[in-house]
């Protein structure tokens, strides 16, 4: 009766610790699942959410905007980082191009001035050429009345002579 009676207790014992272990576990669990739910969702998932609000004012061309910074040193502040990069390389992109836009504008400016002051140049060298040519026509019509009249005198001179004699 006495080794019945140690066999049930330690049965009871079993039982008992069987049902405490698995208490145990169940309560890990829970608390595994409640730290990773608190974990995950509170921190990590709020800072991929920050990552990603930052991302879309990028893409939306928002240059401005800060870039979600984390202190902690992990794959999502890695990410962080490369979105700044990237963000600072637009701003310097950007730059450039509107650099590069004044130079075409001033390019495109001087080549407007050069090409009036040229249609001024040529305009005028081609009213003092038309001056040039009146100027010579007016003496060419000059030279050949003197030469008419130089003809005149001569045969004058001639008739005259020859009348005299």
């Amino acid at each position: 009766h006495e080794t019945h009676a140690s066999a049930s207790q330690a049965n009871r014992e079993i039982s008992f610790a069987t049902v405490l272990m698995l208490a145990f576990g169940g309560l890990t669990l829970v608390g595994s699942a409640l730290f990773v739910w608190l974990y995950v969702g509170r921190n990590i998932l709020r800072r991929i959410g920050n990552l990603q609000r930052s991302m879309q004012l990028l893409s939306q061309g928002d240059l401005q905007s800060d870039i979600y910074r984390s202190s902690q040193h992990d794959e999502i502040t890695e990410m962080s980082n490369s979105l700044q990069i990237f963000r600072d390389s637009m701003i310097e992109a950007r730059r450039l191009s509107a650099d590069q836009d004044k130079d075409r504008a001033a390019k495109s400016e001087r080549a407007s001035r050069m090409e009036s002051r040229i249609v001024g140049f040529e305009s005028t060298v081609r009213a003092a050429l038309d001056s040039l040519q009146a100027s010579a026509d007016s003496m060419q019509s000059t030279a050949q009345g003197m030469s008419a009249t130089a003809d005149q005198s001569s045969e004058l001179v001639n008739a005259s002579a020859s009348s005299s004699t």
